[in-house]
């Protein structure tokens, strides 16, 4: 969810896609052994993120409306699977399926392992790059090279089949696939998501910040568990609700006041970085569409400066060509 929102998308399916994956795993180990009930949630979860990745680059369909449909389309099969919930698939005692459920340390280890390759290819590599850029402004991406369609494509492909794998960790967890829970999670995942300072605007946000949300969170609901309960479970409610919206309140206020949030603090680096925006600047009009431009460049500076110096001299220079024909 957190590389979805910094994209400037949203994904509403993931609770249903994991319960999806915890009944497919559970139908799979029955039918098929581990290959099946590993193979087939995460291909399916695969399939269900791509579709919503070509109907929002290629179709031009909002994100909500489309992970809303998928939302609806993976709880239809679920039933479908389940046979409207009659059914539910057991795994068997002896099945070394078992084994991704068990204990606490296989959980714990594999959530620090997925929590550190998301930073890694959050921070480190062009894809996780693109998605900044595009999150900041999608038009500007777009005029800086990103491939967009490739990467929000890749975004939500990521986002189904993470969500599928956790529905099929849980089966092993729980030694069954459950076909009534899932419900809500896309909000829990999104409240974690935002308190960990992810905008929803899209453009700014980290995995350790997310980590830390889901901490934050988890302990936000037990106080409300505990000193709130005696209210009423509407009471719990309306407080989790206040405090999102303070959450997201401060975010705006917090965001910057330049055009464009801050997406990182600048360090030793900054001068550096800012005299390649200074290029930047002096090449293009001050108009809002190239103050875009600068807005969602900010993040190749912050990792690329080099390159980024190039990109400006070049563009520099193709403005003043096309101003001035005669003097190519």
């Amino acid at each position: 969810m957190t590389f979805v929102i910094i994209s400037g998308g949203i994904d509403l399916s993931v609770g249903s896609v994991f319960a999806l994956g915890g009944v497919l795993a559970g139908w799979g180990v029955n039918h098929g052994g581990i290959p099946v009930a590993v193979g087939l949630p995460l291909a399916c979860g695969a399939a269900l993120g791509t579709t919503h990745g070509l109907l929002i680059t290629r179709a031009r369909l909002a994100p909500f409306i489309v992970t809303l449909a998928g939302l609806l389309f993976a709880r239809g099969f679920l039933q479908a699977i389940s046979k409207e919930g009659s059914t539910t698939y057991l795994v068997p005692p002896g099945s070394a399926f078992l084994a991704l459920g068990r204990g606490t340390w296989v959980a714990f280890i594999t959530a620090v392992a997925l929590f550190g390759a998301g930073a890694v290819l959050l921070l480190r590599t062009r894809f996780g790059q693109a998605l900044f850029a595009i999150g900041g402004s999608e038009p500007a991406a777009m005029l800086m090279g990103v491939p967009v369609t490739r990467a929000k494509t890749l975004v939500y492909t990521l986002s189904g089949v993470l969500a599928a794998g956790a529905g099929m960790l849980n089966a092993a967890r729980l030694q069954s696939g459950v076909n009534n829970i899932g419900a809500g999670y896309e909000l829990t995942a999104i409240a974690a998501v935002i308190i960990g300072g992810t905008l929803l605007s899209g453009g700014s946000g980290s995995i350790l910040g997310t980590a830390s949300g889901v901490l934050l969170l988890a302990m936000i609901l037990n106080l409300i568990g505990v000193h709130v309960s005696e209210y009423g479970s509407s009471a719990s409610d309306l407080v989790n609700g206040a405090f999102l919206a303070v959450v997201v309140l401060l975010q705006t206020a917090l965001s910057g006041d330049d055009g464009c949030p801050d997406r990182r603090p600048e360090p030793g680096g900054a001068r550096r970085r800012t005299g390649h925006l200074e290029v930047l600047r002096k090449a293009v009009p001050d108009d809002s569409r190239h103050q875009r431009l600068i807005c969602a460049g900010r993040m190749v500076w912050e990792r690329r400066p080099f390159a980024a110096h190039k990109a400006a001299r070049a563009y520099a220079d193709n403005k003043a060509t096309t101003a001035h024909p005669a003097a190519s």
